[in-house]
């Protein structure tokens, strides 16, 4: 069974927050101090709570995530992932309008494709088909 942990901090840096829980707890904490620097302060009050809700709540907000392997907390980049079932395929949309303009000196062109793979009109009054 896990000891649970007393904290009460008022913007305290994330790396505090971790030497408070390594001195109440069996945990040790690995991270890079290029990713440590990424974090926000926070303000922290549990009373009694379990190692998993304490970490919940230091990590809510932040750029990073962590796991725990035998007795280790592991902090890891953030990186969102698409469920398994979904491919980045699946998330194009088209988008269509009309583009208007309230005044027109010249009839200007634009290039068929600008940067990003985006998909213009030929002419500034017209249609636009937007692939994203």
């Amino acid at each position: 069974m896990h000891k649970k942990l007393t904290l009460s901090k008022k913007n305290a840096t994330l790396a505090n927050i971790f030497r408070e829980i390594q001195g109440q707890s069996d945990y040790d904490f690995i991270y890079s101090n290029r990713l440590i620097k990424k974090a926000f302060n926070i303000t922290i009050t549990v009373k009694d709570a379990p190692l998993e809700k304490v970490l919940n709540t230091c990590f809510k907000n932040q750029p990073f995530t962590y796991s725990i392997e035998n007795k280790i907390i592991v902090i890891k980049e953030f990186t969102q992932q698409l469920p398994k079932n979904i491919s980045a395929a699946n998330l194009v949309q088209d988008i269509s309008g009309k583009i208007t303009l309230m005044q027109v000196n010249h009839c200007l062109e634009l290039p068929s494709v600008l940067k990003g793979g985006i998909i213009m009109v030929m002419q500034v009054i017209g249609s636009v088909i937007l692939k994203i």
